[in-house]
């Protein structure tokens, strides 16, 4: 697997591999990244560990992850012309209470707004059903590296002690967060 272009580490109980996203990674590729979480190295044997690093090295190998960059970017494009209402939308409001007219402009300019918001819902709903099985798929292959390499043991307690770890963690950053509410 290629190197991480940055290992940043964080309080949490979990590791992960990320990349930068910008309208320039459409055509330059992002450097991965990898986060591991301190609360995951403190409650893991080394065993465990070595087996989660080895899920997320697997992740680096993948070719798919460029794939993600261009689902994420059509996603967000797409759920921003289906979901959004914005000035058009105002105008054409407008325009249809009008005089009738004029009325019949905006009631025909709000049909085929509606007509493609309502074609890119359906493409959207595809790309959605798209990058959930690409990302199951991407799962599935990093979960096979850290077999190959480690074991299905390794990664099988890791999984079972990630729960646990996962849910004391959320509890002492509720009970933190109470205690800074009350100032103490």
């Amino acid at each position: 697997a290629p190197r991480a272009h940055k290992v940043y580490l964080s309080p949490e109980v979990n590791a992960s591999v990320f990349y930068d996203l910008s309208l320039l990674n459409l055509v330059v590729p992002s450097k991965k990244n990898l986060t591991i979480g301190l609360g995951l190295v403190n409650v893991l044997t080394l065993g465990e560990l070595k087996a989660v690093l080895a899920h997320e090295f697997g992740h680096f190998g993948q070719r798919s992850m460029a794939v993600g960059r261009w689902v994420y970017i059509s996603q967000q494009i797409a759920g921003h012309i289906v979901a959004r209402r914005d000035i058009l939308d105002k105008f054409l409001r407008q325009l249809s209470r009008l005089d009738l007219r004029v009325a019949w402009i905006g009631w025909l300019l709000s049909l085929t707004v509606w007509s493609i918001r309502s074609l890119m819902e359906i493409l959207f709903r595809g790309v959605v059903l798209a990058q959930r099985a690409l990302s199951r798929e991407m799962e599935y292959q990093a979960d096979l590296v850290a077999v190959s390499l480690t074991g299905s043991d390794a990664l099988i307690h890791a999984l079972h002690r990630l729960g646990a770890a996962d849910d004391a963690w959320s509890r002492a950053v509720a009970f933190a967060n109470g205690e800074l509410a009350a100032k103490r």
